[in-house]
């Protein structure tokens, strides 16, 4: 949801873009802009726009989808060479995955050898399919990282909410410092397909950014899929 400071940019947005993306611009600056304020406002390229200008990084969010043999051709395995070609391609600071399976995890191991890779999994064994959030080294460095349950019981591994569907969903908070000591805060997040299960996760990882910039020191927040909200 968009904040106070922000609402007003809404119907402007088709008017000026480039007075828009100027405010918003600020906005970050100041600590005062999340990613999902700015998807609920412009475009994600432009929301992309402001996070490389502000902090001079790039993020790049990928639902890979898992490895399915019913895909055929385009399972994984057969995506996999183009996947990577194409990340060579961008060179980001930070990659943020979901669908990460086990097997997925070891190609992404192995061909990110120019990254830390941290891999958290869903299922109540914290294992199976999760999220991933990879670092270019000598760009980013970890500072902490939180993994909870976009659940009623977020500290419980494998909870969810009752309303959603049967697989359980996580959210990764990554803190993380760029190379002059920048401070940014990652969530990387893969949200349900049950539209009411969704709006409770959404709010719940709100209410976590809202708390964690109030308590300053952030520079820019950020945050990856979150299906069809």
């Amino acid at each position: 949801t968009p904040n106070t400071s922000s609402q007003h940019l809404i119907k402007h947005v088709s008017v000026d873009k480039e007075a828009t993306f100027k405010t918003l611009k600020e906005m970050a600056t100041n600590n005062v802009i999340t990613r999902s304020n700015a998807d609920a406002l412009i475009p994600l390229e432009i929301a992309n726009e402001i996070i490389k200008e502000v902090l001079q990084i790039k993020i790049v969010t990928f639902n890979i989808r898992c490895c399915y043999a019913a895909d055929g051709i385009n399972s994984f395995v057969h995506r996999s060479g183009l996947i990577f070609d194409k990340l060579t391609d961008e060179a980001p600071d930070a990659l943020c995955f979901q669908e990460v399976t086990p097997e997925i995890l070891r190609h992404l191991k192995s061909h990110l050898q120019g990254y830390e890779v941290y891999y958290n999994g869903r299922n109540a064994d914290c294992g199976g399919e999760g999220l991933v959030i990879a670092l270019k080294k000598g760009s980013l460095t970890l500072k902490n990282l939180d993994c909870f349950w976009l659940s009623d019981t977020p500290t419980v591994p494998g909870s969810r909410f009752a309303d959603q569907s049967h697989w359980p969903r996580i959210c990764q908070a990554a803190e993380v410092a760029t190379a002059d000591g920048t401070p940014l805060r990652i969530y990387n997040n893969h949200f349900d397909l049950a539209e009411s299960a969704r709006y409770k996760q959404a709010k719940m990882v709100a209410e976590r950014v809202t708390i964690a910039q109030a308590l300053g020191g952030v520079k820019l927040q950020t945050q990856t899929d979150t299906e069809t909200i």
